[in-house]
């Protein structure tokens, strides 16, 4: 079974998983000041179709979503 991973890596060089593909719901808090770099990591060669919605709580309350969108991965052997 192949997965998709989405994770971060602390400041000690450890990954710190946010979500994989078989999440159907996931949460992470992000400060309108953070600076980040995440990355995706695959459990095996082939193709992968992710597909998400994005919202965010603005300062006045609001809550936009995003539309779907969907992101094709091949991934190849080395």
């Amino acid at each position: 079974f192949a997965e998709a991973f989405y994770y971060s890596v602390d400041g000690f060089g450890e990954a710190q998983q946010i979500f994989t593909d078989v999440d159907d719901t996931f949460v992470f808090d992000r400060d309108i000041t953070d600076h980040v770099h995440n990355d995706l990591a695959f459990t095996q060669p082939g193709f992968y179709e992710l597909t998400l919605e994005v919202s965010g709580t603005l300062a006045d309350g609001n809550t936009p979503t995003s539309a779907l969108g969907t992101f094709n991965f091949q991934v190849i052997p080395e």
